[in-house]
């Protein structure tokens, strides 16, 4: 049967029997030694003639020239020969020819497509002459083995073959390989015609030269160790391609194994088959025989080796991609859209920065870091020119960039560092094992994913800027865009990497700012493009802009330098300019003349905006009405809209209860071109197609104009007696829409129609289809990997937005545009089909299958409000029954966490003071679910702090009975996350109450139930709690308390300290304020004999600076043992410090602490040679140990030789 792969199979090949499991590889390898599976073994028959096929003629004839057989798919096939039927030996012999590839590229495609073995053995047998072949094929290689099999039967008492079986055994044993003692002639198709009967035959023969011999030579012993290589090929290069060097090595590997079992059959024949004598004439030859093939298996294992050592970096490899596709890859497809967008442009108007002093010194002095800020007026080019930065440094330079608009998503935190964190790893992919270290371990210590953490996104992308060896140019377009903290974060960001002089250099662009101004860090450069900057700029801008715009060459130049002189230096003013010329439609000189007569100047930019919409609404009101409506979606919009999103907005009516159909606003949202109305105010996000364009205001100051005023009040914006109303226009345009999405939320078929089995066709949840899992494979991706329409499953098009947006604009909208409690209760009612479907639409805003993240809340309308809501909303559902069937029986919990995460205090407070609710709420778990969610983030944002007191003094004062039981475990879990308000609280109402006082301080706490015996490692009192995670302040009031000793000196059940809690994050400010107050304690030991010291150092991230500024502080202090004379052996800070490679930590340890040395280097008596003891030798190569011993004998006494120091 000739020779094919399973995908031939698949595609519709030769049909194949049922294949059986794939078995082992030593199965496979040895199983010339299984025993037959039936004692009735078939009828013998003569096999048929292998016939050659000749050489590039496509045509079979008979009696040519002998060629290899075909080789065979499978290298377990029964062995057993088959009786051919009448007629059918033809069919057989042309079913095992095969014809010789003329070219070594067809070869290397065989390699790929067949089996690699049998592929390799065809060209080794292609190199042996027509004689040997002939020795090795068919009837002559059978009648061989047969005469050897007799000749041993006729001497069973003492059989050769029975005595190299029993040899052989003992050393298979070694190698976990079970044998059965048979014959290996009794089933075996001895016959070289594949390799798998070559290495049948070749075993055979090994174990006849082994009983002959009595014992396993060493020669020998190592033929039959490197046999399995062999079969390892398959297993780690089917699939994987061409590997001509795995392929040559394996050809010949088959050649010495051939010519072995040439040089032993001609043996056998010419000593009659006795096989001693065949073994004694064989002795000499089979030396170099062996040797060639040990010499060649060798090498053939270790280029395995190497490819299996790739094959799993590659998969390892993959999952880091995976990890930074999942985690930081979000909005990188956007981003790369924008930037292309911003491509088109004309660069000649751009280059004049490329010559600008400033920028040439920013981009080529010698200082490794600076800042370099842009400032301009609206409109005059700030992001194109940005953009053109990038390109320009790109072409040399290792470049970041990052646009910021104002859009609700470009300018979150999160996702800057996101995006700079990206490009980073993927301009240095070396960063990457970092990244992925990084986000195990942030993730293991926090719980939560650290890509979704602000601060642990800029303690990465801090770390890996500051590390680099490598400039690094950070471009960030649009700060001015960014609300205040995350402009204040950012510019934080790049000071501290200047005042660690990094290898950074930024540029950023704003609008004029005084607080961007003001917070630039010190000798940063600054250039600005003004109104007015060039005419020059303004003719090229205005000339690429004609031409992208198709106007007519007659008045093509004319129209040029008229709007080059009166642009003032605004690029945005030029574009509008040109599109209002290109919607009059103007043909001639004449025209042209009277259009610019119309156009304001670059000054009346508001009045150039009226004068286009004026034009575009042709004096119909309705034409108005819907331009005007548009625009103030678009202007309040969270993210840009399809062209059918934005007129399903524009033509929901709002009139009226239940107006309007979801079938009658789709005719209506069809009934006219909208798109074609306001394309001049738009512009294109994406455009695959017109249907699926994704819609945004042309400009920003568009934007800013329609959240000043309405247009027809345009013309009045900046004049005398205006007043600015964006505040209040914020409100009202946020609550239009809010009102516009939750009346299409009530539509009757948002409530009826099954969203998620629609889009999971009610089989199962994709969610579970992840990196790992078992349904992680192509076929399972293919049917749910791809996106839906919500249009399609009858939704409308404005589903998804509504979904996915109206509680963004219920937080911004005013409160008279609040919507009702009864559609609010009627969208959100707990287990409703409404809610579940808006619910899972929002998992999904990409409208893919899988869902974007997990939402393990419960919703119903207090959750939802308190969650997502503004929190005075709250107060309008607490008028309302809540017992009702539409509420959760214990949402109000959810709420308060819901709630205490946002900070919002007045909300929860209204919630103590209900009258139904705050007999639930008013107990001592409320003081858990506080503090849990007391973040760091959280107690710096205002007065927050204060906030919180007022609750407090009312919860101690009415849960006092249930704080003489529980003070103390409330004081100790608020210590442990942070909560200094409540632990002030505590101790300000206990100086009035002696019996409050003893329960904070000495009352017992709770017991942990047998799912939490971990945390009892680190379970401690107050002072312990707090310094576990580093929490300085409330370390820093407790300490200063009075009789807080028992606290301060508490050792855990694992003899932990305060100190030793301390030494989990490090902080050296707490860990100083410790020893301040119980300097005795820094050196006390847990009952694993670790000290503080030891632990931290044990702890710490290598090559953190922080811990060696940490280590030397406590130094400093006189008060900390460093020695290690009391640890055990190999366990000293300073043996620690070696095992972690930590070179810097190890001097510091010598110099300033006097670390004993002895521990961990030894000198050589006699020579003076050192060397590094076995307790610290542990590093994972030589060259790092030479170079850890040498830095430590440059600190030892010069009785060591000074030759071994250099």
């Amino acid at each position: 049967m000739p020779f094919f792969s399973h995908r031939q199979a698949d595609n519709g090949g030769p049909s194949l029997e049922p294949v059986p499991s794939r078995p082992s590889t030593r199965r496979k390898l040895l199983s010339v030694f299984s025993r037959p599976k039936s004692p009735v073994p078939p009828a013998p028959v003569t096999p048929a003639r292998i016939t050659p096929a000749r050489i590039g003629s496509g045509n079979e004839e008979q009696g040519g020239h002998s060629v290899p057989p075909q080789p065979t798919s499978r290298s377990d096939e029964p062995s057993e020969r088959i009786e051919p039927t009448q007629g059918s030996s033809t069919e057989q012999s042309e079913a095992n020819e095969h014809p010789i590839p003329t070219t070594e590229s067809q070869d290397d495609v065989n390699i790929e497509r067949s089996h690699v073995s049998e592929f390799a053995y065809h060209k080794a047998w292609s190199s042996l002459s027509e004689d040997q072949r002939q020795l090795l094929t068919g009837d002559g290689i059978r009648a061989i083995f047969d005469q050897l099999r007799d000749a041993d039967q006729k001497h069973q008492g003492q059989s050769l073959l029975r005595k190299g079986l029993k040899v052989v055994s003992p050393y298979l044993d070694r190698l976990q390989i079970t044998i059965d003692f048979v014959s290996p002639f009794a089933s075996v198709n001895p016959a070289a015609g594949t390799a798998t009967g070559l290495i049948k035959g070749v075993n055979s023969i090994v174990i006849a030269i082994c009983g002959a011999a009595d014992k396993v030579s060493s020669q020998i012993g190592s033929f039959l160790e490197r046999i399995p290589a062999i079969e390892r090929c398959s297993e780690v290069v089917d699939g994987r391609g061409q590997l001509l060097d795995i392929h040559n090595a394996l050809i010949n590997v088959y050649k010495d194994l051939l010519q072995f079992y040439l040089k032993t059959i001609n043996m056998f024949k010419k000593s009659g088959f006795v096989i001693r004598l065949a073994l004694d004439w064989l002795r000499s030859d089979l030396a170099g025989i062996i040797s060639s093939f040990t010499t060649h298996a060798d090498l053939l294992s270790k280029l395995l080796e190497s490819e299996t050592f790739a094959s799993v970096q590659e998969i390892k490899d993959e999952q880091v991609e995976t990890l930074i596709r999942d985690t930081l890859d979000i909005h990188r497809e956007k981003e790369i859209a924008y930037h292309n967008e911003l491509k088109r442009r004309a660069d000649e108007a751009c280059s004049w920065i490329t010559s600008n002093d400033q920028f040439s010194y920013w981009r080529l002095n010698s200082r490794d870091s600076s800042l370099l800020a842009l400032f301009g007026d609206m409109g005059c080019g700030k992001t194109i020119t940005t953009a053109y930065v990038v390109d320009t440094l790109s072409q040399a330079q290792l470049v970041c960039s990052y646009y910021c608009k104002d859009d609700q998503e470009t300018t979150k935190l999160g996702n800057i560092y996101r995006s700079l964190i990206w490009q980073l790893l993927r301009r240095k992919p070396d960063l990457k094992t970092s990244f992925s270290s990084w986000y195990k371990k942030a993730e293991s210590r926090s719980q939560v994913n650290p890509t979704q953490s602000d601060e642990h996104l800029r303690e990465f992308l801090f770390d890996a800027l500051s590390s680099s060896k490598q400039c690094i140019y950070i471009v960030l377009d649009g700060l001015d865009e960014c609300e205040f903290y995350s402009r204040k974060q950012m510019l934080s960001l790049f000071r501290e990497l200047l005042e660690r002089e990094a290898r950074v250099k930024v540029f950023i662009s704003c609008r004029y700012d005084d607080d961007v101004e003001k917070a630039l860090p010190s000798g940063a450069s600054r250039i600005e493009l003004a109104v007015g900057f060039s005419q020059e700029r303004d003719r090229i801008i205005a000339n690429y802009l004609a031409r992208q715009l198709n106007i007519a060459d007659s008045i093509h130049e004319q129209l040029v330098d008229e709007l080059a002189e009166r642009a003032d230096g605004c690029a945005i003013w030029l574009r509008i300019a040109l599109e209002y010329i290109r919607k009059s439609r103007i043909q001639n000189k004449k025209g042209l003349e009277a259009a610019l007569k119309r156009l304001p100047s670059s000054n009346g930019l508001a009045e150039l905006y009226w004068a286009l919409f004026e034009k575009l609404s042709s004096g119909l009101p309705e034409n108005e009405e819907y331009l005007q409506r548009a625009l103030e979606t678009l202007a309040v919009a969270r993210r840009p809209l399809s062209s059918d999103e934005l007129a399903y907005a524009v033509f929901l009516e709002m009139d009226g209860e239940n107006s309007m159909t979801m079938a009658e606003l789709e005719e209506s949202a069809h009934s006219m071109n909208l798109l074609d109305l306001i394309r001049p105010f738009v512009s294109a996000v994406t455009a695959q197609n017109e249907k699926h364009a994704q819609l945004r205001l042309v400009h920003q100051s568009l934007k800013e104009l329609v959240m000043q005023a309405p247009p027809s009040s345009w013309s009045l914006v900046g004049k005398s007696g205006w007043k600015d109303r964006t505040v209040q226009r914020k409100g009202e345009l946020n609550g239009h829409l809010l009102n516009r999405c939750i009346r299409y939320l009530l539509f009757d078929e948002c409530g009826k129609i099954d969203f998620y089995s629609a889009i999971t066709d009610g089989t199962f949840d994709p969610t579970i289809l992840g990196i790992g899992c078992i349904l992680d494979d192509d076929e399972n991706l293919t049917e749910f990997s791809h996106e839906f329409d919500p249009f399609e499953l009858g939704l409308g098009s404005f589903f998804n937005y509504s979904a996915c947006s109206w509680m963004a604009h219920f937080l911004d909208a005013l409160q008279d545009l609040w919507p009702s409690p009864a559609d609010f209760i009627t969208l959100c009612s707990q287990g409703s089909q409404r809610l579940e479907n808006w619910v899972e639409q929002r998992k999904r805003p990409s409208n893919e299958r899988r869902p974007d993240f997990s939402e393990a809340t419960k919703f119903d309308p207090l959750v939802v409000a308190a969650i997502y809501g503004p929190p005075a909303y709250v107060a309008e559902l607490l008028k309302c029954d809540l017992h009702t069937p539409d509420f959760l029986p214990d949402s109000v919990w959810v709420a308060v966490d819901g709630l205490v995460f946002r900070n919002s205090i007045s909300a929860v407070e209204q919630l103590l003071r209900d009258k139904s609710l705050g007999s639930i709420l008013c107990c001592t778990d409320f003081f858990y679910e506080v503090v849990v969610d007391w973040t760091n983030a959280r107690r710096l944002m205002g007065n927050a702090a204060k906030e919180w007191e007022s609750i407090f003094d009312y919860l101690i004062r009415a849960l006092r009975y249930d704080l003489l039981k529980e003070g103390n475990e409330v004081l100790c879990r608020a210590a442990r996350n942070g909560c200094l308000p409540l632990v002030k609280k505590l101790f300000e109402a206990s100086e009035t109450d002696a019996d409050l006082r003893r329960a904070i301080i000495s009352g017992p706490r709770q017991q942990l139930d047998g799912r939490n015996w971990g945390l009892g490692l680190y379970r401690h009192q107050s002072i312990g709690e707090a310094a576990y995670l580093g929490h300085a302040e409330v370390v820093r009031f407790l300490c200063q308390q009075p009789g807080i000793e028992p606290h301060l000196r508490h050792v855990n059940h694992h003899g932990h300290t305060v100190f030793h809690q301390a030494a989990a994050i490090g902080n050296k400010e707490v860990l100083l304020i410790l020893i301040q107050h119980w300097p005795e304690g820094v050196n006390l030991r847990n009952k694993t004999n670790d000290v503080a010291l030891g632990d931290f150092i044990f702890r710490c991230m290598n090559g953190d600076r922080r811990a060696i500024d940490t280590v030397r502080a406590m130094l400093s202090t006189g008060k900390v043992d460093a020695t290690g004379l009391y640890d055990d052996p190999g366990h000293s800070p300073l043996c620690t410090a070696i095992k972690k490679g930590e070179i810097e930590l190890c001097k510091t340890l010598i110099v300033e602490g006097s670390a004993d040395m002895s521990c961990a280097v030894g000198v050589d008596i006699e020579t003076g040679k050192p060397y590094l003891t076995k307790d610290v030798s542990v590093q994972e190569s030589v060259e790092a140990r030479e170079v850890m011993l040498k830095q430590l004998c440059c600190l030892l006494p010069l009785a060591v030789s000074t030759e071994y120091l250099f």
